[in-house]
């Protein structure tokens, strides 16, 4: 199942599933909501909330361990790092921060 977040005026962020009941919970909401709203007053804290844990979990361990480079000689079968949440958080935090501008609410599965 997908999640897309919505604003007017802004581009739609579509996550997959676990990703996306993850930011949910970061920003506030309950994790198994099928649709709902971060209105206009809830949207600064949100985008700190959101903030505030991407920048955590760019600062973890297994974070800056996971960005260190593959050495080539290593063989090709080796799987790229997972992507970490703060990977995942940046266009939630531009579609947020977009939609504070514009004074407009962000919704999904509406």
């Amino acid at each position: 199942m997908l999640i897309v977040l919505k604003a007017k005026g802004c581009a739609d962020v579509i996550l997959l599933e676990d990703a996306g009941r993850e930011i949910l919970h970061l920003l506030g909401k309950e994790r198994s909501a099928a649709q709902g709203i971060v209105t206009v007053e809830q949207l600064p804290g949100a985008i700190a909330g959101l903030a505030r844990a991407a920048a955590l979990g760019r600062a973890s361990p297994e974070v800056a361990a996971s960005a260190q480079p593959v050495d080539e000689g290593e063989g090709k079968d080796t799987e790229p790092p997972p992507v970490q949440l703060f990977q995942r958080a940046q266009p939630v935090l531009l579609l947020l921060e977009q939609a504070l501008q514009a004074r407009t609410p962000v919704t999904w599965g509406v």
